[in-house]
């Protein structure tokens, strides 16, 4: 919101900070927008080349996550990965 939290506190009641809270999870802003926007741009991409189109869930950045957490593939697993999208 471009302010620190304490200047948050003296200028939003707790009611208004909930009902941005919900409309925030009806219509992402920021940069969980941004992370599905750029989510659905790679789907298009790629989705010519797929027999299905692939979840959108794989083109989503978790960025809670730690890099330990993040799934670490091969460049074999990787590769099968991109021959199955192809269909081959």
């Amino acid at each position: 919101m471009g302010m620190r939290v304490a200047e948050l506190q003296r200028t939003i009641s707790a009611k208004e900070m909930a009902e941005w809270e919900a409309y925030a999870l009806i219509e992402p802003f920021g940069f969980e927008m941004h992370n599905m926007m750029s989510a659905k741009t790679a789907q298009a991409a790629v989705s010519p080349w797929c027999d299905k189109t692939p979840p959108l869930n794989d083109f989503l950045f978790d960025f809670l996550a730690t890099p330990e957490e993040r799934p670490q593939k091969t460049p074999e697993q990787i590769m099968s990965v991109f021959k199955a999208m192809a269909g081959k």
